[in-house]
């Protein structure tokens, strides 16, 4: 009796756990990418392939979550030896789809991350630097979705391990995934904030600019943490040894979408702040000069004016490729789906001067006295 207690505990396992912490985050996750969607339309804003790729990438985070519950159905969370041959080739199955979608939803999310940065900023040498980094992301899941397809010969004998054939090292692999995982991580955040400083700001502005970007870094956190569940990974035991690095691919991927969609945050925080009767500093009374505040230290003539155009380190978070004198531009004008509900510096027209909407980004910045 004792023994059979025994065994229905081992095989009880962690897959509850698991699937608490899957559901969870696939839902807040979810909830972010709807603000992010909702942020847009009270800002009349159009929708960006950076928004597009985020939706993309959420869409992928779904088949990780249904290949994670079908893995806990098949046995993850509990030890191999209580596993049946057949269930233990579905989870075999389900874990080599995984790692493949895995890869993806973080590709999605970073490529997302860096299309934003891209229309964020209009410095021509931090443009092609986030594309060089595009790139290296490109690279990176090519390399790791190829290798999980691949990594044994023949295909099959990663789902049937006594089969013959080769396999690579599975470990080896997971730590080869998740190094560079880390260190793009770590240049993805770090890459706006030398824009950041070159502002011509307060250092209050720098400052809350620089933490909403590095509000990713939890992500980065994740990443790590997981790196460390997968120095217990033992091949004899995968089910109950991949349980804790598989929750925290769950939370890492979740959380990608999450940090991705939180720089859009902004606008509706301060139009919640107002229903409730919070003050944030928006309607501050404006100095002379509003066009030097709007192009964040610019000068007040109009040569000035274009010249910081050309030197300007931010730009506005709309789509990069509108002309001046479009809807976006001119409030109040044109199509009323399009136009900005926003009318910054108090002014009821910008007039078609694109300096004024440099400091109208996205986030919504706070104006700079």
């Amino acid at each position: 009796m004792d023994q059979n207690l025994a065994r229905a505990l081992r095989a009880e396992g962690t897959g509850v756990w698991v699937r608490n912490v899957t559901t969870a985050m696939v839902v807040l996750s979810t909830l972010f990418v709807a603000l992010r969607f909702l942020a847009r339309k009270v800002q009349r804003l159009t929708i960006g392939i950076d928004d597009y790729l985020i939706l993309a990438g959420q869409t992928t985070l779904f088949a990780a979550a249904g290949l994670t519950f079908g893995m806990i159905h098949n046995g993850l969370g509990t030890h191999a030896d209580t596993v049946s041959n057949e269930r233990l080739t579905n989870f075999l199955k389900l874990l080599l789809a995984f790692e493949c979608v895995y890869v993806t939803v973080i590709f999605i999310v970073k490529i997302s991350i860096l299309r934003m940065y891209i229309r964020i900023f209009a410095s021509r040498d931090f443009k092609l630097a986030a594309r060089v980094v595009e790139g290296i992301v490109l690279a990176w899941w090519l390399s790791i979705a190829l290798t999980c397809i691949f990594q044994c010969n023949p295909v099959s004998k990663a789902w049937l391990p006594l089969s013959p054939g080769k396999c690579i090292n599975l470990k080896a692999f997971f730590y080869g995934n998740a190094l560079p995982n880390i260190l793009t991580d770590i240049i993805i955040l770090s890459l706006p904030i030398r824009q950041v400083l070159k502002l011509q700001t307060g250092k209050a502005n720098k400052l809350s600019i620089s933490f909403i970007f590095l509000l990713g870094s939890f992500v980065s956190f994740a990443s790590i943490y997981r790196f460390t569940t997968l120095l217990v990974f033992n091949p004899l035991d995968a089910t109950w040894t991949l349980a804790p690095s598989q929750a925290w691919c769950m939370i890492e991927i979740s959380t990608g979408v999450v940090s991705a969609c939180l720089p859009t945050m902004r606008p509706l925080g301060v139009r919640l702040a107002g229903m409730l009767g919070i003050s944030t500093g928006e309607a501050r009374p404006i100095p002379s000069n509003p066009v030097n505040l709007a192009t964040f230290g610019s000068g007040g003539s109009s040569r000035k004016r274009e010249e910081s155009l050309h030197h300007s380190h931010f730009s506005r978070l709309d789509d990069d490729d509108e002309e001046p004198d479009s809807p976006e531009y001119v409030a109040g004008a044109g199509n009323p789906a399009k136009r900005s509900d926003e009318q910054p510096l108090g002014s009821k027209h910008y007039g078609r001067d694109p300096a004024v909407h440099a400091a109208k980004a996205r986030f919504d910045l706070p104006q700079v006295r």
